[in-house]
């Protein structure tokens, strides 16, 4: 055995190399580096490629050796304990899972609830109002109806559907408190009798509960002109004409007919 001391050339430790038999390279017992030899006496080098690619290949079959051990040894267990083991080896995955796709549902359900529990406090306002409408409570009736409606974020058929019902019932309790006072509705809006006959216009207002009622001439009608005997010119109702068909009047307002005749 013939040995020589050196030097490595990577970690500078002393070693002692053995040549014996014209090796031509040798390893260092401290870092492990590939030495390369001459004649043993004169020249030295080493090569860190050739060690590094040793290394990643040792590396590389160890991590192959330990990934197999493992997956024996989760053959061999339980299967709660080995879904508790992939749980918490996914546990990133399932809480951004969560994350993407659970936040978006549990949006939009909470939505849905909001929108229920709105439409639950409508209807049982209904249920309320019709008390108050049965006990002829009708100012407090009134007042909770004006507040019967949807918000503008809710669909617009929905929306819809509850302001009618609204409306409905808002005139509903107008026409109970107005008759409640003693209250009557002409038969017609003041825009629509011209051109009525006299007689079934009074006969109308007189039907409908109004006791004052005139009626005056317009002397106007020359032969040739398109205007028949007892045409209705307009209909005053304490003075206006510019009233509606769901307007509320006292039983004795002044309801003027004027009507046209021959000169």
């Amino acid at each position: 055995m013939k040995m020589i001391a050196m030097t490595c050339p990577q970690c500078k430790a002393n070693i002692d190399v053995d040549t014996t038999g014209n090796r031509s390279f040798a390893f260092c017992q401290y870092c492990g580096s590939k030495i390369l030899l001459d004649d043993g006496t004169k020249h030295i080098k080493f090569s860190y490629e050739n060690v590094a690619k040793v290394r990643k290949i040792e590396a590389e079959q160890q991590d192959k050796a330990l990934q197999y051990q493992q997956e024996e040894k989760e053959a061999d267990m339980p299967l709660t304990q080995w879904v508790r083991r992939k749980a918490r080896k996914n546990s990133f995955f399932i809480i951004y899972f969560i994350a993407f796709l659970g936040l978006p549902i549990i949006f939009f359900a909470s939505l849905m609830i909001k929108h229920n529990v709105k439409v639950h406090q409508l209807e049982q306002l209904v249920v309320e109002i019709q008390a108050d409408i049965d006990n002829k409570d009708y100012d407090k009736a009134l007042y909770k109806a004006n507040s019967l409606r949807l918000a503008d974020d809710y669909s617009s058929e929905e929306t819809e559907s509850w302001d009618k019902q609204r409306e409905d019932l808002i005139n509903h309790i107008n026409v109970l408190k107005a008759k409640e006072n003693g209250k009557l509705k002409p038969p017609m809006s003041g825009s629509a009798v011209k051109g009525q006959n006299v007689d079934d216009i009074v006969n109308s207002f007189k039907n409908n509960g109004f006791t004052n009622i005139k009626t005056e001439e317009i002397k106007d009608i020359i032969a040739g002109l398109l205007k028949s005997e007892g045409d209705v010119e307009e209909v005053k109702i304490n003075g206006t004409t510019g009233y509606s068909a769901d307007d509320w009047f006292d039983p004795d307002a002044e309801v003027v007919v004027r009507y046209h005749t021959s000169v």
